[in-house]
């Protein structure tokens, strides 16, 4: 699986410098650029070091890569958003989607320090999230 780190680090690397020149030409795309390249190596370098093997190179690598996509992810969505409307749309979901990982890792590390996967508010969180699953499903099957 590192391998697969490593190579999916080496495509957004690459495929950011090469998208760039087909968003508005601009100081806030070119930082947006700049965000998905330091996340792309961020992601390769997490997979170079695995963490049972250097734990602190790999964790140290891997952080930059939680957190600088979603800046990278606002600012090119709002950039294209006149040119590319549909993908604009597909920005925003995939920046959601990215902010619900981040949510759901830290509150499992939160719930970890704090009992276990069983404490009382993963219990609560747990409910809530197969609550708002179950009420979507019987929407659209009715």
């Amino acid at each position: 699986m590192n391998w697969t780190f490593t190579l999916t680090g080496i495509a957004v690397f690459t495929g950011a410098i090469f998208l760039h020149k087909f968003w508005p030409d601009n100081k806030k795309t070119k930082t947006a650029t700049v965000l998905l390249v330091i996340f792309g190596l961020s992601y390769s370098i997490s997979g170079i070091f695995p963490a049972d093997i250097n734990f602190l190179v790999h964790t140290f690598a891997s952080l930059p890569g939680m957190f600088v996509q979603i800046p990278a992810l606002i600012i090119i969505g709002r950039a294209i958003k006149s040119t590319m409307p549909k993908l604009s749309k597909w920005t925003y979901f995939c920046l959601t989607l990215n902010l619900l990982s981040l949510l759901f890792i830290f509150t499992a590390c939160v719930s970890r320090a704090a009992g276990g996967l069983n404490s009382e508010g993963t219990l609560c969180f747990n409910l809530a999230v197969d609550g708002c699953y179950r009420r979507c499903a019987a929407k659209q099957i009715s």
